[in-house]
């Protein structure tokens, strides 16, 4: 029971510095939910993106191209070939 009422009694003390020291604590509790919840709503605008894209690729050779360079370089006409 003593050290309850000495603690008691010290918060009383020190009213000031107590309430600045809450009041650090608050902000501080504030900042960090705001944090999280802008990096919660990144990764789920990340997450949404990702979904929303479809990348879809389709690599062909175009052999009559190829077949008509061929024979022009072999009859000398035309461009290189590109290596």
């Amino acid at each position: 029971m003593y050290l309850l009422k000495n603690a008691f009694r010290n918060v009383m003390r020190s009213k000031g510095r107590n309430i600045l020291i809450g009041l650090i604590i608050f902000i501080i509790a504030i900042s960090l939910c705001i944090g999280l919840s802008i990096r919660q709503a990144a990764e789920n605008a990340r997450e949404n993106t990702l979904e929303g894209l479809s990348i879809t690729a389709e690599i062909t050779v175009d052999r009559n191209a190829m077949m008509e360079n061929s024979m022009a370089n072999q009859n000398g006409e035309g461009e290189p070939p590109l290596l």
